[in-house]
């Protein structure tokens, strides 16, 4: 897909944009002029760790002081870690985990055990996005992740938290090539340019690209991809600044299926599988290809008196060829099982093809913030922003191929074709919002704030022969906090807030034959979250620890007296937890770590027995932790260990199987050598460095028990040269 889609409406908006410069340029009064270092300030590229998040909406409110539990990372940071995707994300944050990480396909996650909707919880810049794709994160200036519902910040979202991801802007003078090597012998190579010029250096300008020969251990997955992007902006006047940014990116590498349960032998040893064989090795298999092109505008405006109005734009567009021949049941038992594999492994390989799926988004935001002063001091953020979504998908190959053995060899073909419709969508939606900081006192601080929100959805069957099903409705979702100073840059507080979502009753069902309301949307479900935290700040210490409950209502199917199933709003699932986060610095040592304890469970089911049990694949316990050591020696060298650590996982919704907890150690090192204006920043990584054999995660999709396995070792080496 060209970029040309992307451009036209950017090309038409920056001709608006300028208009209203040029007025504003005549327009604008001594106090509203800011400095140059005011302007700066826009585009300051994200430091290495810190525990805020702009996408809290909280602006520049301390780590210490902000009522939430947020965290940002830095391009850098993510580098170190080798975290190229949003599954690699997870090594990052203990609340944060995979959800159905598959190699080769888009990233699935959970933030406090809730999974995130990728059409809901991702933003860019600040503006929605769909991450029904595959996204790069190595040509990303950093990563943000708020954990918790969203109501506040993005309207209508799945409960668990928000990604948001920074683009590289044009900060100053920037000369950089990259090149990597990993233990398949595959490839990186990119590069990161970026200058000021012009008068008073009024304009910037960044180009970056990423060229991947990917060879994961994982064979056959042999891939390739690549992103490039530019951004550039403009300091119109002393109190204006213009930035407009676009990337394009594919990728196009065949995705890796989970294994399962087998049969009556339940989860067998993890170590009796080999994690580098793709069940998706066959002769028919094909790869997935995700192709993206994404944009924003950005025009911020210096008001006068301490106000500033910003508005924003940005459009994404993708196009994706969803390939694989993956496993699902087995029928070469003495009866059909339609969740898991036979009880040696065998399982049926259907061949899935939907070529040419396209997905549209459109975002904006507008708004004001400044501060005010009335019984207190006042930060008042206030605004409008909306988003459009479209989903377009064809008709599906899905082709029954035969019997599989436990090794992915195909052994009995039985070819059968299942042509499958699937689901076009339409979603829109209008917010108004408020929030307020308001300063009580030296020690007292209150948060208020709401989001008004009217959403419209539309929804069909691509072959056209189900009626479309709409739905519209408008809601509220309100969030407030309190906190109090204990002591200097330490705080106490609590938060409360809600968040909603719209279920939709799937269009088909294979395990239930009568099924009353497919693809009908069911009223609107509000989660409600409870915080109450701590948080401090020293000159080498950073530590926060907080207790949360989440109830999120839920839907399933529900089976009736006279046999009739209908999907349906049922019960609650209940999220309790305490997390705890501690950066430490003592001489050349650097100590990072963060757990989640956590007790997950449905409750108020009308359905006998479910009442009381763990969510599938939510682990009740998780740790991060990493010990960095600067080289005396050699001092811009050090060395660091991660510890990772998850609890076991439930597999099946009756909790009668389970995967073990895990541990995964990792390495890295880094040096950096320079030469007269150079600067080579070399980075080691091993992931897996024990070579440890697992089971990961425990989704349950596409109505089948999955297991996915931990990844074997892998090594990988970079040198960075800035010049």
């Amino acid at each position: 897909m060209t970029c040309a889609p992307v451009l036209r409406p950017f090309v038409q908006l920056l001709a608006l944009a300028l208009g209203h410069m040029a007025l504003l340029a005549n327009a604008q009064t001594s106090s509203a002029l800011v400095s140059t270092a005011a302007l700066d300030s826009q585009v300051v590229a994200p430091r290495a760790r810190v525990a805020q998040a702009s996408i809290s909406g909280l602006g520049d409110t301390p780590a210490w002081k902000a009522p939430v539990q947020a965290e940002r990372f830095d391009g850098q940071s993510l580098k170190q870690a080798q975290v190229t995707s949003l599954a690699d994300l997870t090594t990052m944050v203990a609340s944060m985990s995979d959800a159905y990480n598959a190699g080769g396909y888009w990233g699935i996650v959970s933030l406090r055990g809730f999974e995130l909707d990728n059409t809901q919880n991702y933003l860019r810049e600040g503006l929605p996005i769909n991450a029904e794709t595959v996204l790069p994160l190595g040509n990303k200036a950093g990563v943000e992740v708020f954990k918790g519902t969203s109501g506040l910040q993005a309207g209508v979202s799945a409960p668990g938290g928000l990604v948001n991801l920074l683009v590289k802007r044009p900060t100053g003078h920037v000369r950089s090539v990259e090149l990597g090597l990993s233990s398949r012998r595959g490839l990186n190579a990119g590069f990161d340019l970026a200058d000021r010029f012009g008068e008073q250096e009024r304009f910037g300008l960044r180009v970056h690209g990423q060229f991947s020969a990917l060879r994961p251990n994982v064979h056959p997955q042999d891939g390739q991809a690549h992103a490039v992007g530019v951004a550039a902006d403009w300091r119109v006047g002393p109190g204006t600044l213009l930035e407009v940014e676009l990337e394009h990116n594919r990728s196009r590498q065949n995705s890796v299926p989970g294994y399962s349960v087998f049969g009556a032998n339940g989860v067998v040893d993890a170590s009796l599988v080999d994690p580098d064989v793709s069940l998706n090795g066959h002769g028919f298999s094909q790869p997935m290809v995700s192709e993206g092109s994404t944009g924003s505008i950005r025009l911020t405006q210096q008001l006068g008196s301490g106000w500033q109005w910003q508005g924003s734009y940005g459009e994404q567009h993708l196009r994706t060829d969803d390939r694989a021949a993956f496993p699902l049941g087995c029928s070469g038992g003495s009866a059909y099982v339609p969740d898991r594999f036979c009880d040696d492994g065998r399982h049926d390989i259907y061949n899935y093809i939907s070529e040419n799926e396209t997905r549209l988004t459109r975002a904006y935001d507008t708004h004001v913030k400044g501060q005010w002063a009335a019984w207190g001091t006042h930060e008042l953020q206030a605004g409008l922003a909306g988003t459009h979504q479209s989903s377009r998908q064809p008709t599906a190959v899905y082709d029954l191929m035969g019997l599989a053995d436990a090794q992915g060899q195909l052994v009995a073909s039985d070819f059968k074709a299942f042509p499958t419709p699937q689901n076009n969508r339409d979603m829109r939606s209008t917010s108004v919002y408020v929030r307020d900081s308001w300063q009580l006192s030296e020690r007292w601080t209150t948060w208020l704030g709401a989001r008004s929100t009217r959403y419209e959805r539309s929804q069909w069957l691509s072959d056209g022969a189900s009626a479309v099903s709409t739905y519209a409705d408008s809601l509220v979702t309100p969030w407030a906090a309190i906190g109090y100073q204990v002591a200097a840059q330490q705080q106490v507080y609590v938060s409360w807030g809600e968040g909603a979502e719209n279920l939709l009753s799937p269009f088909f069902s294979t395990l239930h034959s009568n099924y009353t309301n497919p693809g009908s949307y069911l009223p609107v479900a509000k989660s409600r979250q409870l915080e109450v935290g701590y948080k401090g700040q020293w000159q080498q210490t950073y530590a926060s620890v907080n207790l949360f409950g989440i109830k999120r209502p839920m839907g399933d199917f529900v089976t009736d007296g006279a046999g009739a199933t209908t999907y349906q709003l049922d019960g609650i699932a209940r999220h309790e937890g305490i997390e705890a986060e501690v950066r430490h610095r003592v001489g050349a040592v650097q100590l990072n770590g963060s757990a989640v304890l956590m007790k997950a469970r449905r409750e108020g089911s009308v359905q006998a027995g479910i009442s009381g049990l763990q969510p599938v694949n939510v682990p009740d316990h998780s740790v991060r932790a990493q010990v960095q050591y600067h080289l005396p020696t050699l001092p811009r060298a050090s060395v660091a260990l991660t510890w990772v650590h998850e609890g076991r996982r439930a597999v099946d919704s009756a909790n009668t199987l389970h995967i073990p907890s895990w541990n995964r150690f990792d390495l890295g090192a880094q040096f950096i050598q320079t030469a007269g204006e150079q600067t080579i920043t070399w980075n080691l990584g091993i992931k897996n460095l024990l070579d440890t054999r697992a089971w990961r995660e425990s989704p349950y999709k596409f109505a089948h028990l999955y297991l996915i396995p931990m990844a074997s070792r892998t090594a990988a080496v970079t040198a960075q040269i800035d010049f």
